[in-house]
C-alpha cells in the first residue's frame, strides 16, 4: 500500500546442515500435566549465556549444534553472534572466532561450524530467532514433531528470521570472565541430592553407587543418559508407583545401570529414583560423550540452595553491566 513500509526481518540462511542442529530455548513450561515435555537446551546454563552476552532474554531461541553435527550459515545483513559450548569451532574465512565473546559479523559473511570438545555448542544471534511459539516454548522437540523449525532439525535452505536487535550491544564485554563460565571437564564429580527411593537402597549399593565410575554409553540421547558401570538394586520389595520426574532425576531400571534425564525428559517415570543431579552441575553431564567417565557425591539441600544462588547473583550483575 502507498506510504507503509513493510519492515522485512533480518535473516540467517542455512547453507548446509548435517547431523542434529536444532533451535532451542529455555524450555517449554507450564504443560507437564498434560504429559508434554520441557524441553529446552540441553546445557541450559551456556545457552543462557549466549543469549545474555548476545543482548537478548535468558530463554531466546538460538541454535544448538550436537556433537556429530555439522552447519555452515551465511548473513546476507550481518549479525551480532556470541558462540559458547566446550569447544565449538566457527571459521569465518580462514580465521576462527572466539567463544563466550560477543562478535559482529559484516553483510554477507558465511561460517562453518562444527563441535570439536564436548556434546553440544550453542550459537546466538543478537535479536534471537523468530520463530512461532507452541504451548509457550520455541525449542525444537523432535518426537513430537513441534516447535523450532517446523518441529525438525535444520536443513540446507531454510531461512531463519532474526528479531530485533536490543540496545545493550555497546555495552558488551569483549569476553566473559572464566569465573561465569561452566567448569567443563572429561571426568567430572557429579553432586546429586538424594533421591525420593534413596533410603530403599540398601546401604552396600548406595556405597557402591558413590565409589564407582560409570561411563556414558552410545544409547544417550537429549531424553536421557544411560550409564554403564556397577549395577545397583533397590530392596527387593520395594513397589514403585509412577511420579513426576525433572532434569537430572537419576532413575534405576531393572538391570541396575543409571539412566539420568535430560532434557526432553518424560514426565513421569516409574523406576525407582536414586538421586537428582543439582541443577548447576547439569551442564557438566550434558557435555559427555559416549565412554566419558562421571562419578557422583551426595551433597545436602544447604548446597544446592547456595550453588544455584551464587550463579544467579552472578547473571544479574552479568545483566546489569550489559545494560550500563
Amino acid at each position: 500500500m502507498r506510504g507503509t513500509c513493510l519492515r522485512v526481518p533480518h535473516a540467517v540462511m542455512v547453507e548446509a546442515a548435517r547431523g542434529l542442529v536444532t533451535i532451542q530455548d529455555g524450555g517449554r513450561w507450564g504443560f507437564q500435566r498434560l504429559g508434554v515435555s520441557v524441553g529446552g537446551a540441553m546445557d541450559a546454563r551456556a545457552a543462557m549465556l549466549a543469549n545474555i552476552l548476545a543482548g537478548n532474554k535468558r530463554g531466546a531461541a538460538l541454535l544448538e549444534v550436537g556433537w556429530d553435527a555439522t552447519l555452515a550459515l551465511s548473513f546476507p545483513d550481518g549479525a551480532g553472534l556470541v558462540l559458547t559450548g566446550v569447544d565449538l569451532e566457527a571459521i569465518l574465512g580462514t580465521t576462527r572466532l572466539p567463544l563466550w565473546s560477543p562478535q559482529r559479523l559484516a553483510p554477507g559473511s558465511q561460517i562453518r561450524c562444527r563441535v570439536t570438545g564436548g556434546r553440544f555448542g550453542y550459537l546466538a544471534c543478537s535479536g534471537g530467532f523468530l520463530v512461532p511459539p507452541v504451548l509457550g516454548g520455541q525449542g525444537t522437540d523432535l518426537r513430537s514433531g513441534w516447535g523450532g523449525f517446523a518441529g525438525r532439525m535444520l536443513g540446507p535452505g531454510d531461512r531463519l528470521p532474526l528479531g530485533e536487535e536490543g540496545s545493550e550491544r555497546s555495552h558488551r564485554p569483549r569476553s566473559l570472565a572464566p569465573g561465569l563460565r561452566p567448569p567443563y571437564r572429561a571426568d567430572p564429580t557429579l553432586r546429586i541430592l538424594p533421591g525420593s527411593h534413596w533410603a530403599s537402597f540398601p546401604e552396600h549399593m548406595r556405597e557402591i553407587f558413590l565409589t564407582h565410575p560409570y561411563a556414558v554409553t552410545a544409547v544417550s540421547d537429549r531424553m536421557g543418559y544411560r550409564l554403564s558401570g556397577m549395577p545397583v538394586a533397590p530392596d527387593p520389595a520395594l513397589q514403585v508407583d509412577s511420579e513426576p520426574v525433572t532434569f537430572g532425576s537419576i532413575q534405576i531400571p531393572p538391570d541396575g545401570q543409571p539412566i539420568v534425564l535430560m532434557a526432553d525428559r518424560p514426565t513421569v517415570g516409574g523406576y525407582p529414583r536414586l538421586g537428582e543431579v543439582l541443577a548447576s552441575d547439569l551442564p557438566l553431564l550434558a557435555q559427555l560423550r559416549p565412554g566419558d567417565p562421571v562419578r557422583f557425591e551426595v551433597v545436602d539441600h544447604a548446597v544446592a540452595r547456595r550453588s544455584q544462588m551464587v550463579f544467579e547473583a552472578a547473571l544479574q550483575r552479568l545483566e546489569i553491566a550489559l545494560r550500563g
